[in-house]
């Protein structure tokens, strides 16, 4: 029990920190919209952002740091710890010259890069994005090395600070929007963006000589456990790499359509992430306990932790998806409508946004069935699941757009998601014990039942009666719209969540009882139950 209390305030923890550095990613996503629009600029800065952070996903944060964790956790778990640290130093030594030969070549080569990204754009707006490729490349360098030692951190056990930095580089970039964008256009954007990756690599810093690593000069490629990881990298590099070829698919794909869709789709899809928070903060901090169980043969532990993950994820994650679907347009118009994103950028965005969350159990959902794969040491299945899921998305994404232009690329992108998570579903099944009693499977739909209910009610009556009372003139008037919608989804899925008795409905509640009253001496008993975390894993 006192670790799985540790695990649920180490979860709570980095919730509340990745939710604070969504809402301020809403805050800077807000700011370019008033000050750039739906415009060239932005589409030119989304192209050549795109470059450097696709290949720090493929390389290191999809990749490495998934491999690393149960190689590294592994040394932990069996008392290894000094050859753990000489694994750790040569990794990152290792990876700090080749991201920095690829960040130089993707630099020398913007031209040839934004053409085969975006071959739709207009020569102005590609002569930009090619400018902004070579402010924006050594990003790769200081996100990569902030991913290790993120990793790094969250093995032994450390939660609080790798998800906090995000929270001071997204300061640093809505600071440098107001100041340098206004000066520098958007080259002031793109200077705050690079200095935010570098700040969120030395915050971290300092905890990891405090967690007790100790760094080395050591580039020994050779060692097992290096050799290990690089093995390891290979499949998860061919799934990262699989699954963001359908998104520079979509890129590829909205660069024909009208002017200002490729930031209709990234306004969209920031909105869209923040419900990752949740099934991602319960991610991190359940992959160390994972890889743990799997390195002991903690069989039924580890699938015990899996259902009641994914079980949870559902709870949480279907009301934000009804909400997202039903409340679409007012949500949009409260986040973004005001400066030159008028009222059809809005309804367009919506629109879209109301396509991607078709999909947003499923996605959610994915992030443990993935995690799970990966503490096990199969990483060939997603890599699988996403080459199958491509050559799908392609004629889906396709025919959707020609149908329904941008909206059209967001549903199919929502079909995507069931794609990938049916297929890896299928799979984890076959290599552990999940979901063997009927009991499991009912505490999976419940959640499910409440959500359509809760919709229902919501887009057929509360919906159409709020806007036809309150209406969206006015910044009020669009906030109380989205409050009346979130409080009536709110009053309709909890009971009904309650009713059907869910698995999990009554902790919570009872949790989130606690964050709203912030009983005294919580920080201490927090602080207590998180420092059980990395004894019981």
């Amino acid at each position: 029990m006192a670790v799985r209390r540790g695990l649920a305030v180490s979860t709570l923890t980095v919730f509340v920190l990745t939710l604070v550095s969504s809402a301020l990613g809403y805050f800077r996503e807000s700011g370019v919209a008033a000050i750039f629009g739906a415009s060239a600029d932005t589409d030119a800065y989304l192209v050549a952002f795109f470059i450097p952070n696709v290949i720090f996903l493929i390389l290191v944060s999809g990749t490495l740091s998934q491999a690393f964790v149960p190689v590294f956790v592994e040394y932990l778990a069996t008392d290894r710890r000094e050859e753990a640290w000489h694994v750790g130093s040569s990794v990152l030594n290792l990876l700090t010259p080749l991201l920095l030969a690829l960040a130089a070549a993707a630099a020398l080569g913007a031209p040839l890069v934004v053409r085969a990204l975006a071959p739709g754009l207009d020569p102005e707006v590609a002569h930009t994005a090619e400018g902004l490729t070579r402010v924006l490349m050594p990003i790769v360098l200081f996100l990569s090395l902030s991913a290790v030692v993120t990793a790094l951190l969250n093995s032994l056990g450390e939660f609080t600070v790798p998800a906090f930095s995000p929270v001071v580089g997204a300061l640093l970039v809505i600071v440098s929007l107001f100041t340098l964008g206004r000066w520098m256009g958007i080259y002031g954007l793109a200077l705050g963006a690079l200095a935010s990756s570098a700040v969120q690599l030395l915050v971290q810093l300092p905890w990891l000589v405090r967690s007790g690593f100790r760094y080395s000069f050591a580039f020994d490629f050779r060692h097992p456990g290096v050799r290990r990881i690089t093995l390891l990298c290979v499949p998860v590099v061919v799934y990262v790499a699989l699954a963001h070829t359908s998104l520079v698919v979509e890129r590829v794909i909205a660069s024909g359509l009208e002017t200002g869709s490729i930031s209709m789709l990234n306004y969209a899809m920031r909105v869209f992430t923040m419900s990752a928070a949740f099934p991602v903060s319960l991610g991190i901090v359940l992959f160390p306990t994972l890889s743990a169980l799997a390195a002991t043969e903690s069989w039924q532990r580890l699938s015990r932790h899996v259902v009641r993950g994914v079980n949870i994820v559902i709870l949480v994650i279907t009301p934000l998806s009804v909400g997202f679907i039903v409340g679409a347009l007012p949500l949009v118009r409260l986040l973004f409508e005001r400066g030159r994103f008028g009222d059809e950028d809005a309804s367009t965005t919506a629109m879209i946004l109301a396509g991607y969350s078709l999909g947003m159990v499923p996605v959610a959902a994915t992030q443990l069935f993935i995690r799970a794969l990966y503490s096990v040491r199969d990483m060939a299945t997603p890599a699988l699941a996403e080459g199958v899921n491509l050559l799908l998305y392609v004629p889906v994404s396709i025919g959707l757009t020609h149908l329904f232009q941008a909206p059209g690329l967001a549903a199919a992108r929502a079909f995507s998601f069931y794609v990938v998570a049916a297929l890896v579903f299928y799979r984890l099944r076959r290599r552990l014990p999940l979901w063997e009693r009927a009991a499991d499977w009912a505490h999976a739909l419940k959640p499910l039942l409440a959500g359509v209910f809760t919709g229902l009610v919501l887009g057929l009556l509360v919906s159409p009666a709020v806007a036809a009372l309150v209406g969206h003139d006015d910044f009020l008037a669009k906030a109380l719209t989205v409050l009346l919608l979130a409080t009536a989804g709110v009053l309709l899925y909890v009971p009904a969540c309650l009713l059907l008795r869910a698995e999990g409905s009554e902790r919570v509640l009872a949790l989130a009882r606690r964050v709203v009253t912030l009983t005294p001496g919580a920080p201490a008993a927090k602080a207590a139950e998180g420092r059980e975390v990395a004894g019981g894993a």
